[in-house]
């Protein structure tokens, strides 16, 4: 073992420890160090050792350098421990390294790169003396009278910092130590050394401030109890509450179960009074259970996207040679775009050419066509009506806000799935691409869906709100999945409670009809009979999406509601803001049609991270729809702006068209359509006039969607025809309507 190794950041090093000692061992052979020491002449004898030479075996006591640095520094270390440690910084005036040459830049160097700098900043802004609370109690003792003796260490040099007035930015106390800057542990030393004595004036500030110090720690307790105790009896009341709903929910269930059971053990007819009084008693509840019939009234829906497919290629050589409105002209007259109709649990597709809307086409006839039924579940294909298989129908299905091609349905089975929309171009084809899908429990009843905004910090993620109840319950509730590939995690759940009292209920049965986010996606809009409710959505610290109630003194629901006894919202049509809205605080537009005929705008703005309905929301006075005529749909219009930089073609390419803030189509049960427009911060009328549905359509309901590809084509579905209508504003109505059949 000649050697050893360090483990060097840089690599491992090695060292040689072979003839170390001899290396090291600055002494003389002990024969020469006597002859030296043994001399007549005084200058050859001070070259000796005579330490060494002291032993009796002539100087062979070993002294090497090892020892003499030992030696020093053990003198070094008794040095100062018996002197008062001050640590002197010192700097190389010159590089010469000659006497009187002062260099100010080369000294100033050293100084900044030492730290010194910083150092002095510490000191003047720390706390460098820090010093125990026990020992300057014991040195400071007779600086306070006598009385003080009974107080701790830190309320004793607390007072002894108040009685003589030192400043309070130059020290602080902490819980077993006392933070004095440089300086104030000297003037203390002195007030020690003179014997200086507070007046009793002070004193008895001091005092007073210590007396009103405990009554705050007294008044603190005190409110510390009584919360604790509020929290205590707040538990035990909604422990108390829960189980009296859980005792509630189960009665309910005994009885409907009872009731079950003696319909089929004793028939209708021919019971007597003592069977009929069985059949009605109830079990353990003093009050009449009640109960709601909740259903989901799936209107019929329309859709519009652009598939990969249905987008043209223009050659980049002929680009190149066009205008930038030459180009949008081209691009929208090759293009085609897959117009999606749901209704009754079937999905069906068509293509709409934007060709024949060109302005040298005289007649649009022909414009929508290829009509098909999507297989979303297990294939992904799209049939022909006449030899489409029988396919499983879905509950319901909706589309994402921020991407037109990305879809989720809910079939019979509770299985939700989503999907991206490819594009219908040849038939044996996939038209639809699964992106994921997760089931929910069977006692999971869902009503409707839709898309929420995604955290942008997790891409490849979509949230999904679900509406749905457990069976047999009387309220709703609105579930928040999280689904990416291979993962799915609920966020939140939440309760929508609704009015068991009301008359209107009770008769009809509650029916939800809209489910659908607002434009900026922080609101999300729930509307049906007599139900009305505004969530805003944001995220969490966890980047979970939560949903809460907006501000419960703007109630909208008694408001725009409360007009009708029978009131139900009947449409419902979210804007986006104008740019050029007057506060910058204001985030969507909702309009809304009710049975009564009226129409409602809600302005939504944002304070303080907190989203509430805006005064200036209301009815729209200058509605020229018949009163008492349901509103059936209100129709936004995907059309740019005047001056928008991006084209329609870019809009569309990106899967997220634009939609025009100063427009709307408004359509009542009477196939009356009007056209209001935002003129000078005014909704105002600008045009109506009468669409072509058949009165069957317009008594049992149709679906209307504007074109994002010609926003001009008004699209409609006629149940009472079964056909799909595109409508073009533009020309007379022979000229510019298109009809294909869907069965």
């Amino acid at each position: 073992h000649d050697g050893f190794q360090i483990a060097h950041y840089a690599g491992a090093v090695s060292y040689s420890t072979k003839g170390w000692i001899d290396k090291n061992n600055d002494s003389l052979v002990p024969e020469i160090e006597a002859i030296l020491a043994d001399a007549d002449r005084s200058l050859i004898a001070d070259m000796a050792d005579r330490s060494r030479c002291q032993s009796g075996n002539g100087g062979e006591r070993l002294c090497s350098v090892s020892s003499k640095y030992l030696s020093n520094l053990t003198n070094l270390l008794d040095t100062l421990k018996k002197c008062s440690v001050h640590y002197i910084r010192c700097f190389n005036p010159n590089q010469e390294r000659k006497a009187g040459l002062f260099k100010p830049k080369y000294v100033l160097d050293q100084v900044i790169q030492c730290g010194t700098v910083e150092l002095v900043n510490i000191m003047h802004h720390g706390y460098p003396h820090r010093c125990i609370l026990r020992d300057l109690r014991a040195r400071f003792q007779k600086l306070l009278p006598p009385e003080f003796a009974h107080y701790s260490d830190r309320d004793f040099m607390h007072a002894v910092m108040l009685a003589w007035e030192i400043d309070d930015s130059q020290w602080t106390l902490g819980t077993s130590r006392l933070f004095l800057k440089a300086g104030q542990l000297r003037a203390l030393e002195e007030l020690r050394d003179i014997g200086g004595q507070a007046s009793q004036h002070v004193i008895k500030k001091i005092r007073q401030q210590f007396a009103k110090k405990k009554l705050r720690a007294f008044a603190h307790a005190i409110e510390l109890v009584s919360y604790l105790r509020r929290i205590m009896l707040q538990g035990k009341r909604e422990r108390t509450y829960a189980g009296l709903r859980r005792a509630i929910r189960f009665m309910v269930r005994v009885n409907r179960w009872k009731n079950r059971a003696l319909r089929r053990l004793v028939p209708f007819n021919g019971m007597d009074e003592e069977q009929e009084a069985i059949f009605t008693r109830k079990l353990g509840v003093g009050f009449q259970t009640m109960s709601l019939n909740l259903n989901a009234t799936m209107l019929p829906q329309l859709f519009v996207t652009m598939g990969a497919a249905d987008m043209p290629l223009i050659h980049a050589k002929h680009q190149k040679e066009m205008t930038s409105e030459e180009y949008d002209a081209s691009w929208q007259a090759e293009a085609q775009e897959s117009v999606l109709y749901f209704n009754d649990g079937v999905l069906k597709c068509a293509k709409l050419l934007g060709g024949a809307f060109a302005a040298t086409t005289r007649t649009s006839a022909g414009a929508i066509c290829d009509v098909r039924v999507v297989d979303c579940c297990s294939s992904g294909r799209a049939f022909a009506v006449s030899t489409a298989p029988e396919l499983e129908k879905l509950r319901c299905i909706c589309q994402s806000h921020e991407n037109s091609q990305m879809f989720a349905h809910c079939e019979r089975s509770n299985t939700i799935m989503l999907w991206r929309w490819m594009g219908a171009t040849k038939p044996n084809q996939p038209v639809v691409a699964a992106i994921a899908s997760f089931k929910l429990p069977a006692y999971w009843q869902v009503y409707q869906m839709c898309f929420l905004p995604a955290n942008p910090a997790r891409p490849g993620e979509h949230v999904l709100a679900i509406l749905g109840r457990m069976h047999d319950c009387n309220w709703l509730a609105i579930s928040v999945y999280t689904v990416s590939r291979g993962r799915i995690a609920l966020n939140t759940i939440k309760n929508v409670y609704l009015n068991l009292l009301d008359e209107a209920l009770q008769n009809e049965g509650a029916s939800i009809s809209h489910f659908k986010l607002s434009h900026s996606g922080r609101t999300l809009i729930l509307a049906g009979n007599r139900l009305l409710r505004l969530y805003s959505v944001g995220l969490a610290a966890t980047g979970m999406v939560e949903l809460d109630d907006l501000d419960p003194q703007q109630d909208c629901e008694a408001h725009i509601l409360g007009r009708d006894p029978h009131g139900t919202v009947t449409a419902v049509c979210a804007l986006p803001m104008d740019p050029d809205s007057r506060s910058p605080g204001f985030l969507d537009w909702i309009w809304l049609g009710v049975s009564s005929g009226d129409m409602f705008g809600i302005l939504l703005e944002e304070s303080n991270g907190t989203i509430s309905v805006a005064t200036s929301s209301g009815r729209f006075r200058r509605n020229t729809h018949s009163q008492g005529v349901p509103i059936q749909a209100i129709v936004a219009v995907h059309e740019p702006l005047e001056g928008d930089p991006r084209s329609l073609h870019h809009s569309l390419t990106m899967r997220k068209p634009m939609m025009n803030p100063n427009a709307v189509l408004s359509i009542s049960a009477d196939g009356k359509l009007l056209h209001s427009e935002r003129r000078s911060h005014q909704w105002q009328p600008v045009a109506e006039w009468q669409v072509p549905l058949s009165l069957e359509a317009l008594r049992c309901g149709f679906a209307a969607r504007c074109s994002a590809l010609i926003p001009q084509v008004l699209l409609l579905a006629d149940e009472g025809r079964q056909c799909l209508i595109a409508y073009d504003q533009r020309q007379p109505v022979n000229s510019g309507m298109s009809m294909c059949s869907f069965v």
